[in-house]
């Protein structure tokens, strides 16, 4: 229909478009029917709705869809709880997070509404909704007749667009006490118009032929474009805050005076909420491409400025108040002291002064502007002024009505690093540990809102708890300082640690946390291919178990965690969505995967399980841990039940009465629908899976737990894998390497097996980040073997976290772990212990342990044992195995015996040189005593 410019023609068509679908309805009583109605708007939808009651005789039933549905036809079931009604009208699909894996699950299930459903299926959808029904569920759709549409005149249209945007705008401005950048978040959540209506609305009024007057154009460009950055889609979001931009700053003031809505003086508003928007875009790319994150803020910095420019010319101090700590963000991003200062002192003031002239609060922002001075004090190593303005920074935002946590962890840091140089290294370790456990919005933790702040809170922590002597604590900071940088984007290869989902940093926008997504190594390698061999092992009713297995360090549990869990959770099979649940410990084995399978099916978007079972007494019974499976097929869930790192199964229970609980909660497990299994262990612990032989009857896997069709191999990675992971992670982050040097680094990875091991690269390209070798120059300045050497010098880094005075029996304890054959022989702890305790010349001499004097009292032999095997098996450098006898540990890999060796030989000849030396000294005294006699 066209040229709807008449309230009256709309009117008559509208009223048409009811009797349509009343005629509809009353043919399709007593039988599954699906109507299709059309219409663009929620209110429009509302309105014929509550007419098409009055025009029915018969029992209405509507239901509104949540947003974090995952099927239609299982949430309708649930919905009618077995009765069924004249007609069910359902609304709110245009807003379901998941419409396509929704729409595509209806399509293959729907069959099912034919036969459970006796009554007319009315869904409300919108064109989009339309077009992905098309898409998405075609043969579903093919079911129902024309759709039955509704319309709106034009002249409504264009008044609401225009209060939309009169709205957004009005709502950027006039943000009360809050900071400008905060209420972002909650002005998207507080009824502004969905991107799919906007776009509608634009596309309804093109069909009638109208044409938006230039002002209201590009408000809706803004309002568009502001609805990207909130979506991160940054390039499209300042294509629209460009369109935008130009017109407020080119249009004449004719124009403006034109415009049955706009005063010139809002056109300068305007300019200035834009070039603030401009100004956030570039914060957030700094956030998400941490590679260029230098030259985003120095965009965003020029863009603030000018806006900060634009609302003084206007003599708008309180828009000036709200949007210049922004400004100062960037600033302390780029460490420009002098500009901070001066920046923070004229905030100061101003919200000093608007704070007693007007009825705002600024707590928040005085809070930031002591923060500001407190960081500038700290650049310009002032201590005592840095702890002044960062105390006075958390005495003013405790009183702030809404609190800023996020803040309040910068403020404890800048303030331990101020008392940590006072000499107050105790209060600034309690600092630290508070601002570390600080929660942020929806009990998210910071390193999802400000991963960099969350690092800089890490690495003072490590020195501080280093330098007190607390050595495994500051080593487990480490690694998960290590492990949120590799996450985040700032540190390429995360070393001989198991791989974890990438992150992203939270917008402010966002209403919920974004799900993680497959670790690089994995999408840049053929392990997604495998990542999609296991995928379709998972959705195939055939492979009801797989047994992921190969040798140490391929990276069994990287795949598991960082790319198939992930995996995952992005998708639906058939009707049902998939909880991946991973046990990786099995020491009581019952209540953590009950745990973990409460926390997997309480996530976004699941229902969650009963309360009874939050109660931290709730006793997780292999049974209990079974309804709670039913539960989750009746709810329509696909449950994916992963043991990682198996073979810890076996050594915590080493007597074979001690596994019938699992084995038998196992069968029953694999007799169960829509529930699969996945183990994962290591090539030289597969032939333990013989003991499942003792369960009978495992029809479902053949009675053949190592059947080839069960059984998933997982290799090293070929030169080519290699070459384009090391590519693809250092392309994302600051650390480049030279072409040159990654074929070489190929080359010397794979020379031994043609292959290669995936925590080798790992190890090797963590330690040429750590020394920031980018060359191939810098590389062969390592000696002729300098793939050998960067393994050594990480040997040494490891040997650097057991502090000084543990080095040299650290040292003595890998010599043991490696013999004359450069074979790597299994040792018992007490082998281990006295090999410590040898009273014999040190294994080596590096000579940081020359030069740095041990500050603490040297511990016990048990002490220092048990804390060098904790940080050597962290580190993944050696590997404990649990067998019956005992405890006995081994080096991880091969290639790590030559550096070893290498290290031992050279401090021999070292001992044997000095050996010489001395009684060639000793000699001559000798002969020099006889000569005077």
């Amino acid at each position: 229909m066209t040229n709807l410019l008449s309230v009256d023609d709309v009117a008559a068509y509208n009223e048409r478009s009811l009797k349509t679908l009343v005629r509809a309805i009353s043919l399709s009583q007593g039988q599954f029917s699906l109507i299709l109605v059309r219409c663009n708007y929620t209110w429009l939808a509302e309105q014929m709705s509550a007419k098409l009651k009055t025009k029915l005789s018969i029992e209405l039933e509507e239901f509104k869809l949540p947003d974090s549905v995952q099927t239609l036809y299982t949430t309708i079931q649930d919905c009618l709880c077995q009765n069924h009604p004249d007609y069910l009208a359902v609304f709110n699909l245009e807003s379901v997070t998941e419409i396509d894996r929704v729409l595509n699950s209806t399509n293959q299930v729907r069959e099912e509404f034919r036969k459970r459903f006796p009554f007319p299926l009315i869904l409300w959808v919108n064109d989009w909704v339309l077009e992905k029904l098309i898409r998405y569920a075609p043969d579903f759709k093919s079911w129902a007749a024309s759709s039955i549409k509704f319309e709106i005149a034009t002249q409504e249209l264009i008044d609401f667009l225009r209060q939309k945007a009169e709205t957004i705008f009005s709502q950027a401005l006039e943000v009360g006490a809050n900071p400008f950048l905060s209420k972002v978040a909650v002005n998207l959540a507080m009824g502004s118009p969905h991107r799919q209506v906007l776009t509608l609305a634009q596309k309804d009024l093109q069909h009638h032929g109208v044409s938006l007057e230039p002002s209201l154009a590009a408000s809706l460009e803004f309002v568009l474009g502001r609805d990207d950055y909130a979506n991160d889609q940054l390039e499209l979001a300042l294509e629209h805050f460009d369109r935008s931009l130009a017109f407020w700053q080119e249009a004449r003031m004719d124009d403006a005076t034109s415009s049955d809505f706009l005063n010139p003086r809002q056109f300068k508003e305007r300019e200035g909420v834009l070039l603030f928007y401009f100004g956030l875009c570039y914060c957030r790319q700094a956030d998400l491409h941490p590679a260029q994150n230098r030259n985003h803020w120095k965009k965003a910095r020029e863009f603030l400025r000018r806006c900060i420019e634009t609302f003084e010319g206007l003599g708008r101090l309180d828009l000036v108040a709200k949007s210049i700590a922004q400004l100062g963000q960037v600033l302390r991003r780029l460490e420009a002291w002098a500009e901070l200062e001066a920046l923070a002192q004229k905030a100061l003031d101003l919200h000093q002064n608007l704070g007693k002239t007007q009825e705002f609060s600024f707590e928040v922002q005085l809070a930031q502007d002591y923060g500001f001075l407190a960081e500038v004090a700290l650049g310009r190593l002032k201590w005592r002024s840095a702890k002044r303005f960062a105390e006075q920074a958390l005495q003013i935002l405790d009183r702030a009505v809404t609190p800023k946590p996020q803040q309040k962890a910068l403020y404890c840091l800048l303030l331990a690093r101020a008392r940590k140089h006072l000499g107050n290294a105790q209060l600034a370790t309690v600092d630290l540990e508070t601002a570390k456990e600080i929660r942020v919005r929806d009990d998210t933790p910071l390193h999802q809102h400000d991963p960099q702040l969350y690092i800089q809170i890490l690495q003072e922590l490590r020195s501080l708890y280093f330098n007190r002597g607390r050595y495994l604590d500051a080593f487990k900071i480490k690694q998960e300082q290590h492990k949120i940088e590799h996450q985040y984007g700032f540190r390429a290869f995360i070393g001989a640690t198991q791989l974890q989902p990438q992150q992203q940093t939270r917008n402010p926008a966002w209403k919920t946390s974004r799900t993680a997504t497959i670790a690089h190594e994995i999408t840049a390698a053929s392990r997604g291919q495998d990542i999609n061999r296991l995928l379709e092992r998972v959705s195939r009713d055939d492979y009801k178990l797989t047994v992921i297995h190969g040798h140490s360090g391929v990276g069994k549990s990287s795949i598991v965690n960082a790319g198939l869990v992930p995996a995952l959770q992005q998708r639906a099979i058939g009707e049902r969505a998939v909880i991946p649940v991973v046990l990786p410990t099995y020491t009581d084995w019952s209540r953590e995967l009950g745990e973990r399978l409460m926390e997997a099916c309480s996530g976004d978007g699941n229902p969650p399980l009963n309360s009874e079972d939050e109660n931290e007494n709730f006793h997780w019974s292999p049974q209990v841990i079974l309804d709670r499976l039913r539960q989750n097929i009746s709810r329509n869930l696909l449950t994916v039940l992963i043991f990682d790192q198996f073979e810890e199964f076996f050594f915590v229970y080493s007597y074979q009465a001690n596994r019938k609980d699992f084995y038998d909660f196992l069968f029953q497990c694999l007799n169960l629908p829509f529930v699969k299994i996945i183990l994962s262990l290591r090539e030289d612990y597969i032939h333990y899976l013989l003991d499942f032989d003792r369960i009978p009857h495992l029809d479902a896997i053949n009675n053949n737990i190592l059947d080839k069709n069960i059984r998933y191999q997982l290799g090293n990675f070929s030169s080519e894998d290699a070459r384009n992971i090391i590519q693809e992670l250092t392309r994302k982050t600051h650390f480049q390497l030279e072409l040159d040097l990654i074929e070489q680094l190929v080359r010397d990875l794979s020379r031994e097996l043609g292959k290669v091991r995936p925590i080798e690269l790992q190890l090797v390209g963590a330690q040429l980040q750590e020394e920031d070798i980018t060359s191939l120059s810098q590389y062969w300045l390592l000696g002729s073997n300098p793939k050998d050497k960067l393994i050594e010098r990480s040997l040494v880094q490891i040997i650097r976290d057991c502090g000084a005075e543990n080095a040299k029996a650290a040292w003595k304890l890998l010599s043991t772990l490696v013999d004359e054959k450069n074979n790597r022989p299994l040792k018992t702890k007490q082998e281990l212990s006295n090999a410590i305790g040898f009273s014999g010349p040190p294994m080596a001499n590096t000579s940081f342990v020359a030069k740095i004097k041990p500050r603490y009292s040297p511990l016990d032999i048990p002490q220092q044992l048990d804390l060098i095997l904790n940080i050597f098996e962290g580190s993944g450098l050696i590997f404990r195995h649990r067998e019956e006898s005992g405890e006995r540990y081994q080096l991880v890999h091969d290639y790590l015996v030559s550096p070893i060796r290498q290290r031992i030989e050279v401090n021999l000849a070292k001992r044997l040189a000095r050996s010489e030396a001395a009684q060639k000294i000793s000699q001559r005294q000798i002969e020099k005593r006889n000569a005077q006699l």
